[in-house]
């Protein structure tokens, strides 16, 4: 199954790099949809941190357009 994750992310990369849009993108979410069956902690931890990000970006943005300095 590792192997799995690896092969289709390396494909991903090729097809990212060749400028195969559709094929990279099916491609991306397939590795994502098996790095989450063999390391579920993985996919969860970076939904966290993307999470956070938007958030801060958020706060950031509401704290820049009510006036506040």
């Amino acid at each position: 199954m590792i192997a799995a994750v690896i092969i289709t992310a390396l494909l991903t990369v090729i097809a990212a790099q060749i400028r195969a849009v559709g094929a990279a993108v099916v491609l991306g979410v397939v590795t994502v949809a098996l790095l989450a069956v063999v390391a579920p902690g993985v996919v969860t931890g970076a939904g966290h941190v993307l999470a956070a990000i938007a958030g801060g970006i958020g706060d950031a943005l509401t704290h820049s357009s009510s006036g506040a300095t």
